[in-house]
């Protein structure tokens, strides 16, 4: 029989002046020592039997306790750093669990990552590098399946940040997802009744849902301003003083932002007006 507490292991079923102990700090060559010794003192005839099957018994626990068992069952391993230790508050931890990545079709990965970084930039400790801190805090981003992919991976194998983000994005961002997103910024079109700022809005919205569509800024003006209307067109036309793709791409994209900045001022000053 035997019964486990926090420091030690301890045999009962004897006498209290024969009872042996074996504390965890005990490295395996002296608790093999112990038993060898004990074994020699039952041949003499100095302890019964049943207390070396004891105490066998107790062994082959703590050998189990201490060998087999995991410390760490995370796929991200610990993060090797200077600092004595790496403490993270919980309400820190309560933050990043606010925003948490299920990995469902409808999420997008890179506005996650967006996020986590902004929560993680708010943290600075001493001696530990910021991808140290990322690494420590990214498990608990995750929830459902997409903790179930992290932990999929064998332990302690992710030990780079790079990595990390590398992975995540080839899981839930796929080439097909890149593809579908290309497909929808070179096919952008305004539709009815759609403003110019609300257009504008829209069609940066897809550029950085797809933040690797690969489009350079002047192809990027020349499918906006091929997806819209006529009369959005000849508005900015009329603004450029001529045609507006005769600007350079600072000038025109400056316009732009000009046109979208009045037309929301003046998108207010009419909800203003029919509240009165």
């Amino acid at each position: 029989m035997h019964k486990l507490n926090n420091t030690k292991l301890t045999y009962i079923g004897l006498e209290p002046k024969s009872s042996h102990t074996i504390k965890y700090s005990q490295p395996l060559e002296l608790v093999l020592f112990h038993i060898i010794a004990l074994c020699i003192k039952c041949l003499k005839g100095f302890y019964y039997p049943h207390l070396l099957n004891n105490y066998l018994i107790n062994y082959l626990i703590f050998s189990s306790l201490t060998f087999s068992t995991p410390l760490n069952f995370s796929s991200i391993a610990r993060p090797v750093v200077n600092a004595a230790n790496i403490e993270m508050k919980p309400t820190l931890i309560h933050l990043v669990q606010s925003n948490q990545f299920d990995g469902h079709s409808h999420e997008n990965p890179y506005t996650h990552l967006a996020t986590f970084l902004e929560i993680c930039n708010t943290m600075k400790i001493h001696q530990v590098p910021n991808d140290a801190i990322r690494l420590s805090l990214f498990p608990f981003s995750l929830v459902g399946n997409a903790k179930v992919w992290l932990n999929s991976s064998p332990e302690n194998s992710l030990t780079d940040w790079d990595d990390v983000i590398a992975k995540f994005l080839n899981k839930y961002f796929p080439k097909s997802k890149v593809n579908k997103g290309k497909q929808e910024i070179s096919s952008f079109q305004q539709e009815d009744f759609e403003s110019l700022s609300q257009t504008w809005d829209r069609f940066k919205g897809l550029l950085r849902k797809t933040p690797t569509h690969g489009f350079d800024m002047p192809t990027q003006l020349t499918l906006f301003l091929g997806g819209l209307q006529s009369h959005t067109i000849l508005m900015l036309d009329v603004s450029a003083g001529g045609n507006i793709k005769w600007k350079t791409l600072e000038e025109a994209h400056e316009m732009i932002e000009n046109m979208t900045s009045n037309d929301n001022e003046m998108q207010n000053e009419r909800a203003t007006s029919q509240k009165k």
